[in-house]
């Protein structure tokens, strides 16, 4: 049993945005998403599932207050490691036998590995397409996640990552409401199952220090758009034709903007040259979800031992912490 002070420190950091984590010495928390249906923005949220959070992030900080790596960050190694037992902390309570799984029936994992040539100009959509297709999301939703994405990296950015040869694993929760029909078309029974999956994405180390590199101190062509300073010196910068995609009119440094910085169209150096052959790259990474759908009864049954553990570790209860670390999109 980890001890009631560090217990408490964990879970008070992750109430805090990345950035805030980091600058306490932290590597960023592992998110939990509350995704709301499409035609049902406005209902109110399942009680039971938004409450699962508080038991998700006191498992978690169990775990890794008795690891003590997550707050060590001083080297690239360091960290890697608190990234990686971040991971598996995060798999190991929610897999059979682990402090969550009497409270989930756990699928078996789906993990995905992907190594595919695509022409360079269509890696965006593909990377899209690799970590949301899943998933069935609105554009509010789908701006959501970017902008969540956005923060983490961008608190990674301040933290020492340059050890080449190894990986950065990226973790979160979906929390989400599933309506599913029990009966038949003809006689059509639904009923609503809640579900908790786990997402880890793992790249590189090479790619995520480009990814730092390119995006580092952003200015902007006249056309608004961010481009490194490489981008600026080259008098074909602005063609058109070369150009990322622009969302808003804002300056954006998102977790997709990014990768495009890295895989993004390059230029020709003359105008006049004979056409290239399609310019092709290789997209490889390594995808795992981990789906379970909670156990209300069980869950309910725990319930008043999870809230007076809160209680006793942070002063409020299990479901006004969900409420101030769930991020609803």
């Amino acid at each position: 049993m980890a001890s009631t002070r560090n217990l408490r420190a964990y879970l008070e950091t992750a109430l805090k945005e990345p950035r805030e984590q980091v600058a306490t010495g932290h590597v960023p928390m592992p998110p939990v998403l509350y995704l709301v249906p499409q035609n049902q923005a406005q209902q109110r949220l399942d009680t039971d599932l938004l409450e699962m959070t508080s038991k998700i992030l006191l498992e978690l900080g169990e775990n890794l207050v008795k690891k003590q790596t997550y707050n060590k960050v001083a080297t690239a190694h360091q960290v890697l490691q608190a990234m990686v037992d971040t991971a598996n902390a995060a798999q190991s309570s929610i897999i059979p036998g682990g402090g969550l799984s009497d409270l989930l029936e756990v699928r078996p994992p789906a993990p995905i590995k992907v190594r595919r040539k695509v022409l360079r100009e269509n890696v965006h959509q593909e990377i899209i397409d690799v970590l949301f297709s899943h998933l069935d999301l609105n554009e509010r939703a789908c701006q959501g996640l970017d902008d969540m994405l956005k923060q983490y990296v961008e608190a990674l950015s301040r933290l020492p990552t340059d050890a080449y040869g190894k990986n950065m694993i990226f973790t979160f929760y979906v929390s989400e409401v599933h309506r599913n029909n029990i009966g038949n078309e003809e006689f059509p029974r639904y009923e609503d199952v809640q579900s908790v999956s786990l997402h880890t994405l793992r790249m590189p180390t090479e790619v995520y220090h480009e990814l730092v590199t390119k995006n580092k101190n952003p200015s902007k062509t006249s056309s608004g758009n961010a481009t490194s300073p490489e981008d600026q010196s080259s008098k074909h910068a602005s063609k058109k034709a070369n150009e990322r995609p622009t969302h808003s009119n804002e300056q954006r440094t998102s977790f997709l903007d990014v990768i495009w910085n890295v895989f993004g169209p390059q230029e020709n150096t003359a105008d006049n040259e004979d056409p290239e052959p399609p310019d092709e790259v290789t997209i490889e990474a390594e995808y795992r979800i981990i789906s379970t759908s909670l156990k209300p009864k069980k869950f309910r049954k725990s319930r008043d031992e999870i809230d007076e553990t809160m209680r006793r570790v942070m002063n409020v209860g299990m479901k006004e912490y969900a409420e101030r670390a769930t991020k609803v999109i």
